[in-house]
């Protein structure tokens, strides 16, 4: 965000790393946003893709700014989750470099996706990684738009452009087809790029009923009212925009077909609070894993702020109607969410430069805040995960549970890969396959996962090791949350410990009736010693096949 008192470091690391990541000097973690290719912008400056590593990055490290905001929008104190700390981009591509980051405790954040609302969308779904998922924060962005009839929709979006109330005229694009470029009015009525015909759209508001004001803008036209995808988010734009809901668009053109002269006008935009925060945003890649253990991939692991999150931008980045040059920008996305958790990973580590990767991973998972299960009915913890990301808590999270890269290869014997596939997994080729195919139950993973045939009783076996890093002599006891048609257990109940460091094992069994009328049954077990709180979510669940078959989004 600020690079007073930075310098550039030799961007060579080793040539041995291939996808950008970002790692922190001094705390190994690293984290992985998505990819673009290479764009070329009219500047010196080359190779930018779309400003995702400049805004992940200041979520994740940036120093403190006063007084940032995307055109006084968003006005406020901005700074990163592990700010002061030195950043290394490095490039990386296979499960093989992250096994060897995982070995030399660098711990590696992903995002779960923006494939949501669906079930099963999340990407980045391995237990060598933390997956992390978007939630709202409190605040959110209006921009009203009033007809010329006096109605007014409460719309999202982002801009700062005052109109002082002037009313402009107001064209539905099917209404604008731009017929000499093979246009038609369908096509036009979306707005995509060149389906438009400036002659009719320029110095006028256009009505979308899609999700693109491409056509819009090159048209030249004073404004766009546009679809929007979902209604929990919001993005900036370059000229005055805001987004309804199909059912408001429709109001809208009925207007403009029942008026002679239609007009309107979009106020600028204003930041209201958000009662309903914190909420996991429509967008983020929703659980299970179908890829590999339904037995142990609760993923996404966690959830952080990844909506409307005010950011460090590149003024030589892409610009589009979407976005303007400017040091700042207001953004949404998994990405956002993940460079939260990595800022978070970075302080842990920064506290604790001895904690492996699993650790860390632990400590962020267990103290996580649990998060409301009827704001998210039918998904629960395949949208959340843990819960919401609480980085003070996770520097002193009491217990934590350990894994190595030998257990995560245990994990992939287990999941039926032969040795030729370990070998290209790990990029070891002295691994060989050391067990039996079976469930992946044993994973020391901090969280538990029971996926259920339909129709079938319920029935599952866990054993796990806590590890003590709280205080040296401690006794923790157990509580169990559950309804009351499922029986879990904790043998023991009970837990001694005399020292820092040393480990103890414990086994959840799980039983009950068949879960026909229930998609997803949340519990959690959690051990207290008075001070700390180690959470774990447990939940039971239909099977892969009775997902996949009602594979339907979840959120309206």
């Amino acid at each position: 965000m600020k690079d007073s008192g930075l310098h550039r470091q030799n961007g060579k690391e080793n040539g041995k790393l291939r996808a950008t990541s970002l790692e922190t000097s001094g705390t190994s973690f690293f984290q992985i946003g998505f990819q673009f290719p290479k764009v070329t912008t009219n500047t010196h400056r080359q190779g930018i893709r779309r400003d995702n590593g400049t805004y992940t990055a200041s979520i994740a490290a940036g120093q403190e700014v006063k007084g940032a905001s995307y055109f006084g929008q968003g006005l406020g104190l901005l700074r990163g989750g592990a700010q002061m700390q030195e950043l290394r981009c490095i490039k990386f591509a296979l499960t093989a470099d992250v096994l060897v980051l995982i070995s030399k405790g660098i711990l590696t954040v992903a995002s779960a996706g923006n494939d949501g609302p669906y079930r099963a969308s999340v990407t980045n779904n391995a237990p060598w990684l933390l997956t992390g998922g978007a939630s709202t924060i409190d605040r959110k962005f209006v921009s009203k738009l009033v007809l010329g009839n006096g109605k007014i929709f409460e719309g999202n979006a982002i801009h700062s452009f005052d109109l002082n109330g002037t009313m402009f005229p107001l064209i539905w694009g099917g209404d604008a087809a731009n017929f000499s470029g093979n246009a038609h009015p369908e096509s036009a009525s979306h707005c995509s790029a060149s389906t438009l015909d400036s002659q009719k759209v320029k110095g006028k508001f256009a009505l979308c009923e899609g999700f693109s004001i491409d056509g819009v803008a090159e048209a030249d036209g004073a404004g766009a009212i546009m679809t929007a995808i979902n209604l929990d988010d919001t993005a900036p734009f370059s000229f005055p925009v805001t987004l309804l809901s199909k059912e408001e668009i429709a109001q809208v053109l009925a207007y403009i077909k029942s008026s002679q002269n239609p007009e309107a006008t979009i106020l600028v935009s204003e930041a209201m609070k958000d009662f309903n925060a914190p909420e996991v945003a429509p967008f983020s890649g929703k659980g299970p894993s179908l890829l590999l253990s339904p037995d142990i991939l609760m993923q996404p692991d966690l959830t952080a702020p990844g909506v409307n999150i005010l950011v460090a931008w590149s003024p030589v980045g892409l610009q589009s109607s979407s976005q303007r040059s400017t040091p700042y920008s207001i953004r949404s996305g998994t990405s956002e969410a993940t460079a939260h958790i990595a800022g978070a990973a970075a302080f842990v580590k920064a506290n604790h430069p001895s904690w492996s990767a699993a650790v860390i991973k632990s400590a962020l998972m267990t103290t996580a805040n649990a998060m409301e299960p009827t704001k998210h009915q039918l998904e629960n913890e395949f949208a959340y995960g843990s819960g919401l990301l609480n980085p003070t808590k996770a520097v002193d999270p009491g217990l934590v549970y350990d894994a190595s890269d030998k257990d995560y290869v245990e994990f992939l014997c287990k999941q039926g890969f032969n040795t030729t596939l370990l070998r290209l997994v790990t990029g070891n080729k002295s691994v060989r396959k050391s067990t039996k195919p079976g469930r992946g139950w044993d994973l020391n993973y901090p969280s538990f996962m029971l996926a259920a045939q339909d129709g079938h009783k319920i029935s599952g076996n866990f054993v796990r090791i806590v590890t003590n890093v709280g205080s040296p002599n401690s006794t923790y006891h157990v509580s169990i949350d559950k309804p009351d048609f499922v029986d879990v257990k904790v043998d023991p109940s009970v837990l001694i410990f005399a020292t820092l460091g040393e480990e103890k094992s414990f086994v959840v069994s799980v039983n009950g009736p068949n879960i026909s009328q229930v998609p997803i049954i949340s519990c959690s077990v959690t051990w207290e010693d008075g001070v700390h709180l180690v959470r774990a979510p447990l939940v039971i669940y239909k099977s892969q096949a009775s997902i996949i078959a009602h594979n339907l989004p979840i959120s309206p």
